[in-house]
């Protein structure tokens, strides 16, 4: 699961990276990913490393965020990082 960089969309406006996950995880209770990827703007935000580990996946942190676009990935960084996650 890649986790959004930014909030400003229609279905997420308002929303906390923990809201996030907590919405995905009560849409697909049997649902459980292997890494959950966020960038390190997001990755200390309270109660979301918690979280995760409550629900087993393993928290990836890596620079995802598109410098120019705050609120999108950059696309050659999240190849990166997912190349890097996934071996």
């Amino acid at each position: 699961v890649i986790l959004n960089v930014g909030d400003d969309d229609v279905e997420t406006a308002g929303m906390s990276r923990l809201d996030e996950v907590r919405a995905l995880r009560a849409a697909a209770p049997a649902f459980v990913p292997a890494a959950v990827l966020v960038d390190p703007a997001h990755a200390e935000e309270p109660g979301l490393r918690e979280e995760i580990e409550q629900w087993g996946p393993r928290l990836a942190v890596a620079h995802v965020r598109d410098e120019t676009r705050s609120h999108a990935h950059d696309p050659l960084a999240l190849r990166r990082a997912l190349t890097e996650l996934l071996g």
